[in-house]
């Protein structure tokens, strides 16, 4: 799951993604976080809100 998660992120941060993709790999993310038991189920969106920001703000 780790490794999973590893490789999505890559995907999302080091490739030129369609606005719908970018929402699937955020959300993917967020699952596999939250499957692992590393984020609540409350914090799901503010998790994936920081990752479109750090994103936004390296482009």
């Amino acid at each position: 799951m780790d490794l999973s998660f590893l490789k999505i992120l890559s995907y999302y941060n080091l490739r030129k993604n369609s606005p719908q993709l970018d929402s699937t790999y955020l959300r993917l993310m967020a699952d596999i976080k939250q499957s692992l038991g590393h984020l609540h189920k409350n914090k799901k969106s503010q998790f994936m809100r920081q990752l479109k920001d750090k994103k936004k703000g390296s482009i």
